[in-house]
């Protein structure tokens, strides 16, 4: 069974801040809120939420203004560890597939929605 629903979901979202932690991780190629790390590869991954407006950024944590554009969202439904593959099979072959193309500069925003 795929872990990953196979529809394909555009969004579009208007620009917000996020407010948490930035972390390097130079030997993953991708997987939060992930961006590429520039040329040495990897990437930079962030885990953050929404920065409220009107809300204080807490000590020690950090914001990155997450841009307007169209997201293709698919769904993940199974075991964290079985996420790095199914990265692969979106950004390898359904992202192509549909005919839309990658963002140079931005990877892949998790959502971990409340159970």
């Amino acid at each position: 069974m795929e872990t990953a629903a196979q529809k394909l979901r555009i969004v579009t979202m208007a620009e917000w801040t996020a407010v948490g932690l930035m972390f390097e991780c130079p030997e993953y190629e991708c997987s939060g809120i992930c961006m590429p790390a520039g040329r040495g590869g990897g990437i930079c991954y962030w885990t953050a939420v929404m920065l409220m407006p009107g809300e204080a950024i807490p000590a020690g944590l950090s914001i990155i203004a997450i841009p307007a554009k169209r997201y293709a969202c698919w769904h993940f439904h199974d075991e964290p560890g079985k996420l790095p593959r199914e990265m692969g099979d979106i950004f390898g072959i359904r992202l192509l597939a549909s005919g839309l193309h990658q963002d140079p500069d931005w990877i892949a925003i998790e959502h971990y929605p409340p159970d």
